[in-house]
């Protein structure tokens, strides 16, 4: 692993801010810009430097949202790759989590509906995060939510856990163990993220992955109310949508999460008539088509064995 001190091109190291699975990451000042900059060095990638350098470029264009922590540029500087990175003052929702333990459910909603919103821009870019965790969730000064490491999980190797699969176990939908990451894969992270914020736990709490993946695939967690009865049925509805092992019935789109937590917070609404309408709507969508295609999620036929859109077998 390599360890920076002191100078790096026109970087000023000033300290290193942590090491995760992917890289460590170390904030510097631009001696140039006069600016702040956090510089991640990956442990090892599965991309050349080249292609690297253009998804740089590609995640500039597109990934520009205000809770996406915004990817500058990659360089190699003295032989390092290094990933140039906006710098975020304040914490990270790991760091929370483990000074707090729960958060108040208002709270949670906020940080939980600004992932959403951030992960509906991304999707509509057509780019999964793949490892949505509480520990890629940062904090800013003004309690906004940046999401890091959006887009390179998949140009990025894990350093410890399965190589072949992108995510973080605990907040891993059951296709990701199987290597197929999807947007609603994305959704499923951020309901595993949301029921943490207000029991204190992930939905499933096992040392071995492979038994994580068990319980995930069959849905055996607890219901997020059972866990904290301040939780309303409304909401738990959509919090348990979000989490389904069934993709045909887990959300499809984070848009549409969004929408029906708006309305659960519209004034003068009577929660029962509000989750007969959000079931009806939910079904109305998964009623539009007899099947999908488990990748990019465009209607096809029953019998289809390869989609005719992106290609994967069926």
């Amino acid at each position: 692993m390599i360890e920076l001190k002191g100078q790096l091109g026109k970087y000023k190291i000033v300290k290193k801010l942590g090491s995760g699975g992917f890289g460590t990451v170390y904030l510097a000042e631009d001696t140039i810009l006069k600016c702040q900059r956090a510089l991640k060095i990956p442990h090892r990638t599965t991309a050349q430097p080249d292609k690297l350098l253009q998804e740089s470029i590609l995640q500039t264009r597109l990934l520009d949202h205000p809770h996406i922590v915004k990817l500058l540029t990659v360089d190699i500087i003295d032989g390092i790759l290094i990933m140039v990175m906006e710098y975020i003052e304040g914490t990270d929702l790991e760091k929370i989590l483990d000074k707090s333990s729960t958060l108040e459910i208002k709270t949670a909603l906020k940080y939980f509906k600004q992932i959403l919103s951030a992960l509906a821009f991304a999707h509509q870019k057509s780019v999964i995060h793949r490892d949505i965790r509480p520990s890629n969730i940062l904090i800013n000064m003004d309690s906004e939510v940046k999401i890091a490491d959006f887009g390179t999980s998949t140009l990025l190797q894990e350093k410890q856990f399965a190589t072949t699969k992108i995510g973080s176990p605990p907040y891993m939908a059951p296709e990701q163990f199987e290597g197929k990451a999807v947007f609603a894969s994305d959704i499923y992270s951020a309901g595993s993220l949301f029921y943490e914020m207000v029991t204190g736990f992930p939905p499933i709490v096992l040392a071995n992955p492979m038994e994580i993946y068990k319980k995930a695939k069959a849905g055996q967690w607890m219901p997020l109310a059972q866990k904290n009865p301040s939780v309303s049925p409304e909401l738990n509805f959509v919090i348990m949508k979000t989490m389904a092992a069934d993709l045909k019935v887990r959300y499809a789109l984070a848009t549409d999460v969004l929408n029906d937590l708006e309305r659960m917070g519209s004034k003068n609404r009577d929660y029962t008539t509000e989750m007969k309408d959000i079931q009806k709507r939910i079904q109305a969508r998964e009623s539009r088509t007899d099947h999908v295609c488990w990748n990019c999620r465009k209607a096809t036929g029953r019998r289809v064995r390869t989609c005719p859109y992106c290609g994967e077998e069926q």
